[in-house]
Order: structure tokens, then sequence, then C-alpha cells
């Protein structure tokens, strides 16, 4: 795809363990850049901000969507919307408002976050050093093994995280 050399960047989760600050420059930058601009996110601000088209990748498949975040929302919980077997008598029932915390309680979970993060990050990046290194697949098969169970379990977990630093960052911004 780049080998007439156009100018095409191709940007996979780019916000992870970035600032607010840092999210708005890249964001700027991305939509200051000329060229075409291929990005894999899950983060919902960046693609309403960026975004001209979606193309949805399931199954095997790429394909447009011609809807909004909102409607791609929409069709995924419909898909796991499970049929209701019998209709439930409605109930009236009072919600009450969570209390909510103080902003230095959520930015001390940020913070703890932004650590557990990094720390997590570092260890996804020592193991991708060793299973670059294509000796240990002939030499220690099971060591290899081992080493990507432990990196998928950790971007698992790393994705868990970001999740709710995410979270808490609406909390504040909402609060």
């Amino acid at each position: 795809a780049t080998f007439h050399a156009p100018h095409v960047l191709i940007l996979d989760e780019p916000t992870n363990h970035l600032d607010m600050e840092s999210r708005e420059a890249l964001i700027q930058a991305i939509n200051d850049y000329e060229g075409c601009v291929i990005l894999i996110a899950h983060d919902r601000h960046i693609i309403e901000t960026c975004a001209d088209r979606l193309w949805l990748v399931d199954k095997g498949s790429v394909k447009s969507f011609d809807g909004d975040l909102n409607e791609y929302a929409d069709m995924v919980l419909s898909k796991r919307r499970v049929p209701e077997v019998a209709k439930p008598t409605p109930v009236k029932a009072v919600v009450e408002k969570p209390a909510q915390r103080p902003a230095r309680q959520v930015h001390k979970q940020i913070q703890e976050l932004d650590a557990k993060m990094l720390k997590t990050q570092e260890k996804i990046t020592l193991l991708d050093s060793a299973l670059a290194d294509h000796t240990i697949y002939a030499q220690e098969p099971q060591k290899a093994t081992d080493f990507a169970k432990l990196r998928n379990r950790l971007a698992e977990e790393l994705s868990v995280d970001e999740n709710r630093w995410l979270e808490l960052h609406g909390e504040l911004e909402h609060g």
C-alpha cells in the first residue's frame, strides 16, 4: 500500500497512555495532517473528532459503515440482546443519584492507574522484546508459549485499566 510513497499514516490505538493534553495535541495533529490517516481506536472521542468515514472489521471482512457512533453502539448492543421470554410487570422504582466522590479521590485513582498502566506497558515491552527473538521458539518453545500467554493477559488487563482511566476522566469532566 505504501510502495509508491503515498502520504498514509496508520495509527493503532494512538491515545493509549496519553494524558488529556497529549490526546488533544494528537487530535489536532491528525486533523492538520494532509494525507490519509487509518485510525484503529476504541477511544470514542478521537474517532468523533478525527474520522470522516467509519469502516467495520468483523468476521474477516471490512465494510463501510454509513451511520454514526451512536448507531454503531445501537447495532452492537442489539446483537447482544437476549430475546425476552415474558414481559415483566412494570415496577415503579425511585432511583437515587449516586453520591459524587470528591475530585481528589478521583485524581488519586487516576494517578494509581497511570502508574499501574506504565508498569504493565513496561512488562509488555519486555515480553515483546523477548518474543521478537526468533531463537526462543526453537530453543525454548514452552517459554515462548508462556511469554505469549502472559503478554495476552497483561494486554487484557491494560485494556481494562485504560477503560477505567477513561471513565474516571469522564467522571471528572461531568462531575
